[in-house]
């Protein structure tokens, strides 16, 4: 959107939605694909995701939004945490091959 010079705003009366809405999809909050987030993919010409790599990508989002609160503000504990979500990513591309 912002490459081709478009507003979430713009996009939104365009699609007769609010911009929060707008918003809101383009961060992937949506429990299934909607037709907003489809119509989105088609104007830009973004493959859309199945429903399950959705999924699966919003529950790694909030997977690894949570191990970065466990973060204790230590140098050790930023390690940490980065080597579990090294981990989850290696799972989640390991997962996303078999599916």
């Amino acid at each position: 959107m912002r490459e081709e010079g478009f507003r979430q705003s713009e996009i939104a009366k365009q699609c007769g939605v609010s911009q929060p809405r707008v918003s809101r999809v383009l961060a992937g909050d949506f429990t299934v694909r909607s037709e907003l987030a489809d119509e989105l993919c088609r104007r830009f010409g973004v493959e859309p995701l199945d429903e399950a790599t959705e999924k699966a990508d919003r529950a790694f989002t909030s997977v690894e939004l949570s191990l970065r609160t466990l973060w204790d503000g230590t140098e050790g504990g930023a390690r940490r945490i980065n080597r579990l979500i090294s981990a989850v990513k290696v799972v989640k591309a390991q997962t996303s091959k078999a599916g």
